[in-house]
């Protein structure tokens, strides 16, 4: 996909009616923004355009996959996308963003670019933090750890409230003779 003309949509053409339009957004879509927030996916687009004559609705809805890298484990996963956006296209003497959802267009604008919309309403779905769903559903690996000694906070806390969970000098010498044994299995 050597640009996004595919995903114009020309305004001056448009009756005062609702259009639909379908695309489907896949790796040469992803190419052409050339980002690493995704590079890689699948996703079937329909964007419901209805003009009007001080200005153009436009809904977004976006369902499908993309392909992510964990922050952890640096393994890549497909993550679901599911994204509806409601967006105005109001008429006016220069073109500008009145805010997140409106976007002022001169009355000679010729066409709509919804490519890159579509591409943001994608960045919108992806997590801050890309964990695999090993990592969010607990299947990773339980490692358990052992408590073998812990010092205490203050000199005064030996006598006070917590000196019954300080450890004794036989758990200290046990948790020594554990690791002593752990040490000789490892080095066999």
């Amino acid at each position: 996909m050597k640009d996004l003309r595919a995903f114009d949509v020309d305004i001056v053409s448009l009756k005062s009616i609702t259009y639909v339009f379908e695309y489907n957004v896949g790796d040469a879509f992803f190419a052409y923004f050339d980002t690493e927030l995704v590079q890689q996916g699948n996703c079937a687009v329909k964007v419901e355009v209805t003009k009007s004559s001080t200005m153009i609705k436009a809904s977004f809805s976006i369902v499908g996959t993309v392909e992510l890298i964990c922050d952890r484990s640096l393994e890549q996963f497909i993550y679901p996308i599911a994204h509806e956006h409601l967006m105005y296209f109001k008429f006016g003497d220069q073109n500008g963003d009145d805010s997140d959802d409106i976007v002022v267009i001169s009355r000679s604008t010729q066409a709509i670019h919804l490519g890159k919309y579509i591409y943001e309403f994608i960045g919108l779905e992806i997590p801050f933090k890309k964990l695999h769903p090993r990592f969010i559903t607990g299947q990773e690996e339980a490692v358990e750890a052992e408590l073998i000694y812990a010092t205490p906070l203050d000199s005064e806390e030996e006598n006070g409230p917590l000196a019954d969970t300080l450890p004794t000098e036989v758990d200290l010498e046990a948790g020594l003779a554990q690791l002593q044994e752990k040490f000789k299995k490892k080095n066999k």
